[in-house]
């Protein structure tokens, strides 16, 4: 069953960041880890210049190159737990996302 789509935002700086694009109440700081369920589906919006992939602690490639300010295809967490993951390309980018039941 499909579940909600997320987007996590690649941001420009050194390193580049990664914010996840949710709702927050004018004033409040966006949160850096994205809250998401088991079969959600969540792709990266790079709005940076340089490509990206992204992939997990353990080294599994979560998307394929994401071009300058290009779209990842989704990826949807099948299993509940944090994912914490990083940029195979520039690995001092990382995240997390926290997958509930």
């Amino acid at each position: 069953m499909a579940g909600n789509s997320w987007s996590i935002q690649i941001i420009q700086g050194t390193p580049c960041t990664f914010v996840p694009d949710v709702f927050v109440p004018p004033g409040s700081p966006k949160p850096t880890v994205l809250t998401a369920e088991t079969n959600d589906s969540i792709s990266w919006d790079n709005q940076t210049n340089l490509e990206h992939q992204i992939c997990t602690g353990n080294g599994t490639q979560l998307t394929n190159r994401i071009p300058k300010y290009g779209s990842s295809s989704a990826f949807s967490p099948q299993n509940a737990g944090t994912i914490n993951y990083y940029c195979c390309i520039h690995k001092d980018e990382t995240g997390t996302i926290e997958v509930k039941p």
